[in-house]
């Protein structure tokens, strides 16, 4: 009998579930795709490039090139032919732009939604017409706090979060009937030092000071910080929920205070500076 996971309001059997998850190299990507394949879900691990590891790995890596339509349909059409279903797709954006808005090149900010946006929406628009074909599907997108309430020297990766979060919620209405559903999970305030910092191709002295706290902030190691398998546990919950959640929020910050995020857009900004 395949396997199952109940709760309240929560109900499915997760042996046949094919779930990809991307950016698994490290942080958040990799501590769900471990969870999941651990729960007993079928899991691959989508990379840029084959990762060698000495240790291995309960899940399969697949190779997807990002940035590319014909090419992420070509590797979802070979992950078919090999799974059979993508029954769920996680999307996890880790690119991360630090400094004033103003040292930012038109370049550059096209180059970061390019990855954390665009990515997302070419692989999302490839899987979902054969969920839609099965009546079945969920896709889980990976936000941030500072898409609704941006932070000093964080506005590029803000504006990316903000159009990921409005682009997910309007394209679960869309698909309103059709056994597909999207939600997102917005994680609460995560030590970042593992991934690649993208800073400003054009600095100004005037901005040194401000982004350079931004930076400190992110290296602290501050109890405060969500682990990765906190974010890992909240994703799993986005996949087994009966009835998801447009949004799930995920930290203590953003579970006591959702409320005041959304009318006081000045406290998360505090709750941030108090790590600088």
């Amino acid at each position: 009998m395949a396997a199952s996971q109940a709760g309240k309001g929560r109900e499915v059997e997760v042996a046949e579930k094919v779930i990809v998850v991307t950016n698994v190299w490290s942080g958040p990507g990799l501590a769900a795709a471990i969870l999941l394949s651990r729960r007993g879900f079928k899991v691959f691990g989508a990379v840029a490039e084959y990762v060698s590891t000495t240790e291995e790995l309960p899940f399969t890596q697949i190779q997807l090139k990002r940035g590319d339509t014909e090419a992420v349909r070509d590797s979802i059409a070979t992950l078919l032919s090999v799974a059979g279903c993508v029954d769920v797709l996680v999307n996890i954006s880790e690119t991360y732009t630090i400094g004033a808005l103003e040292e930012l090149s038109e370049e550059q900010t096209n180059r970061h939604f390019a990855d954390s946006f665009f990515d997302v929406l070419r692989l999302t628009y490839a899987v979902i017409p054969f969920m839609r074909a099965r009546g079945m599907g969920r896709v889980v997108n990976i936000v941030s706090p500072f898409g609704t309430s941006p932070a000093p020297f964080m506005g590029m990766y803000a504006a990316s979060h903000a159009a990921l979060e409005s682009w997910s919620q309007s394209l679960n209405t869309e698909l309103e009937g059709t056994g597909v559903q999207v939600t997102a999970v917005m994680r609460g305030l995560i030590r970042r030092v593992d991934n690649e910092i993208r800073l400003p191709e054009r600095p100004l002295r005037r901005y040194d000071q401000g982004t350079a706290k931004t930076l400190a902030a992110l290296a602290s190691d501050s109890d405060r910080w969500i682990g990765d398998e906190m974010l890992a546990e909240h994703i799993e919950r986005a996949i087994t929920d009966r009835k998801p959640r447009t949004i799930y929020r995920t930290g203590f910050e953003l579970r006591m205070f959702s409320t005041a995020l959304r009318l006081a857009p000045r406290l998360l900004q505090f709750l941030f500076k108090q790590r600088t």
